[in-house]
């Protein structure tokens, strides 16, 4: 199974998951772990969306609870996310020759994914992966159609004068 599931990320364009933990393990843990201070450090909105919680319910728990010095592995597992947390880097393509996308390991999106098994966490990645590459290669489209009419908007004001 988990070599179907290395093939199914080894087949996205640049999705990488580059830090895992599990809940459940986690706060068994005296010191935390990089993923879970960095998780912890992002706007309430943002851990709702990657946890799939409600943002108006979720809000005032999540802060009372950050007041009491809890971390976001306790509240996660008080709440019954005792899963997986994962960081994903997704590489951005590069537009090369105004047609064809090259990728880099060092220009990348940086997201977090929740998921109650592995198979489910690579299922998110991969999508997750796919949104962001789509959504990036429309703006590198879209930054080379501005480059190109500012260029023809530039040799039709050479050619007046």
């Amino acid at each position: 199974m988990y070599k179907y599931l290395t093939k199914k990320l080894e087949n996205t364009k640049g999705t990488h998951i580059v830090d895992i933990t599990m809940i459940a393990f986690e706060i068994l843990n005296h010191s935390k772990s990089e993923i879970i201070e960095d998780f912890g450090y992002l706007e309430i909105k943002e851990i709702c969306e990657v946890l799939e919680w409600d943002y108006e319910k979720a809000e005032s728990v999540i802060n009372e609870a950050f007041e009491f010095e809890e971390t976001i592995d306790e509240i996660m597992y008080k709440n019954g996310r005792t899963g997986y947390l994962a960081k994903i880097h997704k590489e951005i393509p590069n537009l090369v020759n105004g047609k064809t996308f090259m990728y880099s390991e060092g220009h990348c999106r940086v997201a977090y994914i929740y998921a109650h098994t592995i198979a489910e966490l690579v299922d998110k990645a991969v999508e997750i992966g796919n949104e962001i590459d789509k959504k990036e290669r429309k703006r590198a489209l879209e930054k080379k159609e501005k480059e190109n009419n500012a260029k023809a908007n530039e040799n039709d004001t050479i050619q007046k004068h």
